[in-house]
This record gives structure tokens, C-alpha cells and sequence, in this order.
């Protein structure tokens, strides 16, 4: 190493094996699992205004790597666990940074009867959610809280708590003890992963979709 005296930490990655460098890690997958289950019991609720008869739900995603497809895949599990025959609908914009592409896929999603999109597509999903409330629909944000971009159509966000992880590698550095070389994962069992408190959705989500989303968060950190 060219700084073998200074800590490093690298976030969303991992470099193990060397002894000033911590990597952090963030397990999407679990969070975009509970997307999906929330996405699939919303879709099914058509006393809800913005919810139609279709069991269709969407997923745009950024770029068609590993991480993406984390993404997709813990989202069509958490779909699938409600109820296997909801149709997913997915995408992948081929950049992170174009909100009208985002924007272009969401809508097409939400013409094919999808009623909720999740995005994993950085500022690609902020097109996702404008097309959200162009269609009177819903989206799901994703990595920071998202909820108050629309007000009323982004039901929740899943985040990653940066913050958390941050806090707990700088204790590291400055009260020891240092475990440099290794990779620390953040998720929803650990609460490194979470979802808002749907506060700025309101009583558009119900409160059995709350229990129950609450109930599979459970489950996960139960094993």
C-alpha cells in the first residue's frame, strides 16, 4: 500500500486482505424483498386509490450487472411470497443517470397494468418516480429516502443506512480496535437496510399491509 499508516474504508465494494482497508457492503437484496412484498399486497388492495384490477407490479433497474439483479431477484421473491401468481414486470435503463429513460420505461410499465414500480437506478429512478404521479400511480424509492420527491406516490424507500455504517467504522478508527482486511455487511437483519416509516404516504398504505410488511422484516431477522 502506498498509505499503510491511514484507514480506508470502502463503501459499496469489497477489497479484503488488506490490513488499513475496511469494506462495507449493503444487502439490497433483503430490502428489495420487503419492497416486494409490500408492492404485491398494495397491488392486490383496489379499494386504494391508484391500485387497478391488474396483478402486475414493476422493476427498473439501473444498469444489467450483479447488483441490479440482486435487486430484481429479492424483489420477485418478496413478490412471490404473497402471492406467485403477481406479474413482475422489469427493465433495465442501461444507465444511472438518465431520468428520462427511467421515466420512459416506468410509464410503459405502469400502461401494462403495473400499479407499483420499485427502482434501483440512481438518478435514473428519479424519472421513475415522476412518471409515478404522471400515472397516478406508485413507485418505491431507493438507496435515501425518496418519500417526499412526490408526495403521495412513492408508498416507501428502501434505504441503506450510510449513516449507521459510517458511525460504526469511524468508532473503529478512533476507539479501536481497527479490524482492517475485512468486509462488514449491512441488511435488514442488522438494520442497515430499512425501509421509511411511510409517513409521508399516509393511509394510503393500510394498516394490515403495515402489519404485514412489519411481519416479514421479522421474519427475516428471525432466520
Amino acid at each position: 500500500p502506498l498509505f499503510p499508516k491511514q484507514h480506508f474504508v470502502l463503501f459499496d465494494g469489497q477489497l479484503t486482505g488488506i490490513d488499513n482497508v475496511i469494506s462495507v457492503e449493503y444487502g439490497e437484496e433483503q430490502g428489495a424483498y420487503v419492497a416486494g412484498v409490500l408492492a404485491a399486497l398494495m397491488t392486490t388492495r383496489t379499494d386504494v386509490k391508484g391500485i387497478n384490477r391488474d396483478k402486475k407490479v414493476g422493476f427498473i433497474g439501473g444498469m444489467d450487472i450483479a447488483v441490479g439483479r440482486n435487486w430484481l431477484q429479492g424483489f420477485q421473491q418478496g413478490v412471490a411470497s404473497v402471492d406467485p401468481k403477481i406479474e413482475v414486470l422489469y427493465a433495465f435503463a442501461g444507465s444511472f443517470g438518465d431520468p428520462a429513460k427511467g421515466k420512459e420505461l416506468a410509464l410503459a410499465q405502469y400502461g401494462q397494468g403495473a400499479d407499483v414500480v420499485l427502482h434501483a437506478a440512481g438518478d435514473t429512478g428519479l424519472g421513475v418516480i415522476e412518471a409515478a404521479a404522471e400515472a397516478d400511480a406508485f413507485a418505491i424509492g431507493s438507496d435515501a429516502n425518496q418519500d417526499s420527491i412526490k408526495p403521495g406516490h412513492v408508498l416507501t424507500s428502501v434505504m441503506k443506512r450510510v449513516d449507521k455504517s459510517l458511525y460504526d467504522v469511524a468508532t473503529m478508527h478512533f476507539k479501536g480496535p481497527w479490524k482492517g482486511g475485512q468486509t462488514f455487511m449491512y441488511n435488514v437483519v442488522n438494520d442497515g437496510v430499512v425501509l421509511t416509516d411511510m409517513s409521508v404516504i399516509g393511509n394510503k398504505v393500510p394498516k394490515d399491509v403495515r402489519d404485514k410488511v412489519a411481519k416479514a422484516i421479522e421474519g427475516i431477522k428471525d432466520g
